[in-house]
């Protein structure tokens, strides 16, 4: 029970502190999250060097919050990347995979793609190819995952997948079920 207290404490604070650096400074918030391990802090990400009104925000907290400065791009960055991202996969007939937002994998993209559906027919899997239909400032920074089964269920099950959920580039409709991720794009 003092783990549980101890833990929800800590996304109270850190919540409040991602809230307000969103807020005040969205060029350099990246966004927030807790450890699985319900003692250790909870982490702030920031782009760029942590400047005096990251800590004075944190130091309002009685919660130690971890900050996790230096990322390379901001939650608006990153929404922006995995956009165009998308829009190139769904311009070339790929419309079966899903591209979660990290905000800790340093500006790297995990597209995730499926070879039983998603495609127009005789469009390629080959890694190389897909990437050549990024565009190039993006291809270097995009982790290509191809999975040889079906991302979603059946038809009425689809959901749309790897996009904003709020519109406001914090979160995505992403998820994972059990030992296996699920995401999908219908378009």
């Amino acid at each position: 029970m003092q783990e549980a207290e101890i833990h929800h404490a800590a996304a109270e604070a850190v919540g409040r502190v991602a809230k307000k650096l969103a807020e005040q400074r969205p060029d350099i918030f990246v966004g927030s999250k807790l450890p699985n391990d319900p003692l250790a802090p909870p982490i702030l990400y920031v782009k760029g060097p942590a400047d005096e009104s990251v800590f004075k925000l944190v130091a309002e907290e009685d919660v130690k919050i971890q900050i996790r400065d230096q990322q390379p791009y901001s939650i608006h960055e990153l929404a922006e990347r995995q956009r165009l991202v998308q829009e190139a996969l769904l311009e070339n007939g790929y419309w079966d995979f899903g591209i979660p937002i990290g905000i800790d994998g340093g500006g790297e993209l995990e597209v995730t793609m499926s070879t039983t559906m998603g495609r127009k027919p005789g469009l390629s899997y080959n890694r190389e190819d897909i990437l050549q239909l990024l565009p190039e400032a993006l291809r270097s920074s995009v982790k290509l995952v191809i999975e040889d089964e079906r991302l979603i269920g059946p038809p009425d099950a689809w959901a749309i997948g790897g996009m904003e959920v709020f519109g406001d580039g914090g979160c995505t409709s992403s998820w994972g079920l059990g030992l296996k991720r699920y995401w999908s794009f219908a378009a």
